[in-house]
């Protein structure tokens, strides 16, 4: 399944859209929550950690690292952002 497919669009927000996003939710009275990390290589413990951040809040937000952040930390890609993005979106 490709990244820009409709079926998955609502699910992505940028730096620059999100922004607001979250403003309207909060003045709406909604809570979030962020999940911010490397998931290329997703585990039984990252769910587990998203499913109680989920339960913390209204709104689950889940951020990936930029590849450049994690070649410099990590030293090597095992996946690509997007990849990680397909990942995480399933």
């Amino acid at each position: 399944m490709e990244l820009s497919s409709e079926h998955h669009l609502h699910k992505l927000l940028t730096l620059e859209s999100d922004s607001g996003i979250l403003r309207e939710l909060r003045a709406s009275g909604k809570t979030v929550a962020l999940c911010h990390g490397v998931f290329d290589l997703i585990h039984p413990g990252h769910i587990q950690h998203f499913s109680a951040a989920k339960k913390l809040a209204d709104v689950l937000i889940v951020s990936i690292a930029a590849d450049e952040f994690v070649i410099r930390v990590q030293g090597a890609l095992y996946l690509s952002r997007k990849q990680d993005l397909l990942l995480c979106l399933h």
